[in-house]
């Protein structure tokens, strides 16, 4: 219908995804996400993929709505928690 898609939400088990093309998007988004859902979330963790990192992964097999590599519980733990 024309109207312009910002990003992608995603949820994936406990994590909600927001996938986007600009840091101003990310922002953006970020803070759309915060106010639909205020006390729901935590503070999100970004990463950045530049285009180079994206074509690599994807010659690998791999792609951005994999999930990242598993970290280790005893990490893991006290960053849920905190």
């Amino acid at each position: 219908d024309g109207t312009p898609v910002l990003g992608n939400v995603e949820l994936k088990g406990r994590a909600l995804m927001l996938a986007v093309t600009s840091a101003e998007r990310a922002k953006r988004g970020t803070a759309l996400i915060n106010d639909a859902l205020a006390g729901l979330v935590g503070s999100p963790l970004t990463t950045i993929e530049t285009v180079e990192q994206a074509m690599a992964a994807r010659a690998e097999g791999l792609t951005s709505s994999e999930p990242a590599p598993a970290i280790a519980p005893e990490v893991a733990t006290p960053l849920i928690h905190a």
